[in-house]
């Protein structure tokens, strides 16, 4: 750190250890004898990572992975056990949002009790004080004391305190989905800001999608120890597989709802019509594959073209592009199910179907050598620009196909058991229409929509 101006978080073999005791009185047992009466508990075990101006890093882990204790280390209120953390220049922590706050002092004289707790000088704190009081849009209850306040107004002039007195370093604990969707959107908009100026951000949530919008590495705790640092689609993946493993493991279903799957499908074994050339195929080496059970299935090939099956990475809005996947079954299995994810340049998804959704007839249990080709046809409504596709593979019960229509979308996941992830496998890019409507639609996707108009009088 000292050697790099632009590193403000330096963490060294971070651990925090814990004596636990099965009995109260062990505690005094072991301070008296000098002898151990209990046991260690290592919350948090070697952990090492810099963090740069601009930078954001996520951490994710399920609960008791260790991620508070962390926190609370990095924030100076936790000693490490071992090891040793720097942080260069003003930190915020959105932890435990207004815990800082008076309860008999008003919005106004709470923002400037904070931000001399930050380092701020009262003439500092005066300079931002309006636009604190904007931000967190509380109108007059910001000159009445925030005892008044609801839940919603106390977050949100927290929030607005932290984000908005120009740290060098923000630290976000789950803090990004306080207030109503509208704050959210503001909220998101000044992270994006902040890492524009230089804040360092170390976000720490459940929310995939704000790690993925926006860090650029993510380290992913399990049991106090790192278990990924690096890629963010290769972290988040480790995540979500151990948050699904946790879920299935603590789910029962009865006998009759496995034993009873009739499972039809129009699943053909011809091979389909119009099979493209190599040439369509990409690289698959250059994928990005991520965790899952090995020898279940192998990608024999993934690749994408226009309508005459001739390759194409580059289509027009509204233009249907076409998906093709070959993949060879390595043992017996029940419902394999592969799926489709299209992501934006910042990490958002904006299309992501799997094969039981739109009812593709994959058989309910294939056999070990079984070859399957599919082909997926996407009508691409979406903005201009460049995107990114992922290919995931899964097995799930046989029973799941005629589930599908009343099962959640967390029990979906649960249930699932990846086989193969290939993350940024392919890109294309999509342009505005070469004739017709040079901008047919604005926003993100393209929506069917009816417009009635009706003149009433003159």
């Amino acid at each position: 750190m000292r050697d790099d101006s632009d590193v403000v978080i330096a963490a060294a073999n971070l651990g925090k250890c814990y004596d636990v005791f099965a009995r109260p009185r062990d505690r005094f047992k072991q301070a008296l004898l000098r002898r151990q009466c209990g046991h260690k508990f290592w919350a948090l075990h070697d952990v090492s990572f810099t963090v740069r101006k601009g930078e954001a890093l996520g951490i994710l882990g399920h609960n008791g992975a260790g991620k508070s204790t962390l926190l609370q280390i990095l924030a100076g209120a936790l000693r490490p056990t071992v090891g040793e953390a720097r942080l260069r220049g003003r930190v915020a922590s959105l932890l435990e949002l207004g815990s800082g706050f008076l309860p008999e002092f008003t919005g106004r004289e709470n923002v400037f009790v904070n931000g001399t707790a930050l380092g701020l000088s009262t003439v500092e704190i005066a300079q931002r004080i309006e636009e604190i009081r904007a931000f967190a849009d509380i109108d007059d209850f910001f000159e009445r004391p925030v005892k008044t306040y609801s839940s919603g107004m106390f977050v949100r002039l927290a929030f607005a305190v932290q984000a908005c007195l120009d740290p060098d370093i923000l630290i976000v604990d789950e803090a990004l989905a306080v207030g109503d969707i509208f704050f959210q959107q503001k909220c998101h908009a000044h992270m994006d800001e902040l890492l524009r100026k230089g804040t360092a951000i170390l976000l720490v949530t459940h929310d995939v999608q704000a790690v993925r919008k926006y860090c650029s590495s993510v380290i992913v705790l399990e049991g106090g120890r790192v278990v990924h640092q690096g890629g963010v689609e290769e972290g988040v993946r480790r995540y979500l597989n151990r948050v699904a493993t946790v879920a299935r493991a603590g789910l029962a279903f009865s006998e009759k709802s496995t034993e009873t799957s009739s499972c039809v499908s129009d699943f053909s074994e011809e091979i389909l019509p119009n099979w493209p050339g190599s040439d369509v195929f990409f690289d698959l080496s250059r994928a990005i594959s991520t965790d899952g059970e090995e020898g279940g299935v192998r990608v024999d090939g993934f690749g994408l073209s226009c309508k005459h099956g001739l390759a194409r990475r580059d289509f027009e809005q509204g233009e249907s592009a076409y998906f093709y996947a070959e993949m060879t079954v390595l043992r017996d299995m029940q419902q394999l199910v592969a799926g489709i994810t299209l992501w934006t340049a910042d990490n958002v998804a904006v299309y992501c179907q799997s094969s039981l959704q739109v009812s593709a007839g994959i058989p309910c249990e294939l056999k070990k050598g079984a070859h399957i080709r599919m082909c997926w046809t996407i009508v691409l409504s979406i903005a201009r620009g460049p995107y990114t596709v992922t290919f995931d593979l899964a097995e799930y019960p046989k029973w799941m196909s005629e589930s599908i229509e009343t099962v959640t979308p967390e029990n979906f996941w649960s249930f699932g058991v990846p086989l193969v992830s290939l993350v940024r496998v392919g890109s294309f890019v999509v342009v505005a229409p070469l004739e017709g409507m040079r901008i047919p639609f604005m926003g993100l996707a393209d929506l069917a929509t009816t417009v009635k108009v009706q003149r009433v009088g003159r």
